[in-house]
């Protein structure tokens, strides 16, 4: 029987979890900290997405991802845009054409009050025509080098600003680490002059906790200074997209990445995006 490195049995689970492991791009993960580029890249991009799409294909039973008639539409800008005339959301309704056809749009949540005192008279606008133009930016912005190397110097402008010589946080972990430290010293002293008992023992025991918890914490801050982010950084992530914005679950984390708002008027559509002062 095939065992893991840990003596656990070695499964299906265990093989999807090594298939399904970014580290094997280079994505470097303690907690919430991830550093795209952080350890060394083991196999392509390309191969990465080929292998998670074959998961998702054998998920379904070899079944293609059709959907089904009857299956309602992905509004998948939905959480993102938002009416310019009354601040509300937006999202997606249907509507039937004189000869019967569906017609799909986006529409002010607030809308369906215009009869009622501070109702939204704003118009709808079709699916199609909203999901094309932020379609196109998104595409542009992933498969053309020239504007990945633009976004990735435009993120990392950004990502300087919000953190540039803030170094308060790894401080706050030193000093925490010393206090403790201090404490545990001081709880030794008292064990060396006989005093042992379950509530030292126990106090003992919750500092040496908090100690290792703290310098886990300082070790992934530290990493996070050495290994902070680089423009080629964002161009190699934006690289990992390409190609694939036709899979609504990548083309969601692309939207996610690097859209933060869309303001969506009768003749116009605005756009602030993730990396930029005015979001």
């Amino acid at each position: 029987m095939a065992r893991s490195v840990r003596g656990r049995r070695f499964t299906t689970n265990s093989l999807r979890h090594i298939l399904e492991n970014r580290a094997y791009l280079g994505e470097y993960r303690h907690g919430d900290v991830v550093i795209p580029g952080g350890m060394p890249q083991l196999i392509p991009d390309g191969l990465f997405e080929r292998v998670q799409e074959r998961l998702a294909y054998n998920s379904r039973g070899g079944r293609p991802a059709v959907p089904a008639p009857d299956e309602k539409p992905d509004f998948w800008l939905t959480g993102h845009i938002f009416c310019e005339c009354c601040g509300s959301t937006v999202s997606g309704t249907s509507g039937t054409g004189k000869h019967g056809e569906r017609h799909y749009y986006y529409m002010c949540s607030n809308k369906k009050r215009k009869k009622k005192p501070g109702g939204c008279a704003k118009r709808n606008i079709r699916k199609e025509v909203v999901e094309g133009i932020i379609m196109d930016i998104l595409t542009e912005t992933v498969n053309s080098p020239a504007m990945r190397v633009i976004t990735g110097e435009k993120v990392y402008e950004y990502y300087s600003r919000q953190n540039s010589g803030d170094d308060s946080y790894r401080r706050s972990l030193e000093d925490k680490i010393k206090d403790t430290e201090k404490t545990l010293g001081n709880i030794m002293k008292a064990i060396e002059a006989g005093i042992f008992n379950e509530t030292t023992r126990s106090r003992m025991l919750e500092l040496q906790q908090q100690k290792n918890m703290l310098t886990d914490e300082l070790a992934a801050e530290q990493l996070r200074q050495q290994y902070s982010l680089k423009p080629e950084h964002v161009v190699r992530y934006l690289e990992s997209f390409t190609g694939n914005l036709s899979n609504p679950e990548v083309r969601r984390r692309v939207l996610d990445l690097l859209i933060n708002k869309i303001i969506l008027s009768d003749d116009s559509i605005t756009i602030t995006f993730n990396f930029s002062d005015d979001r």
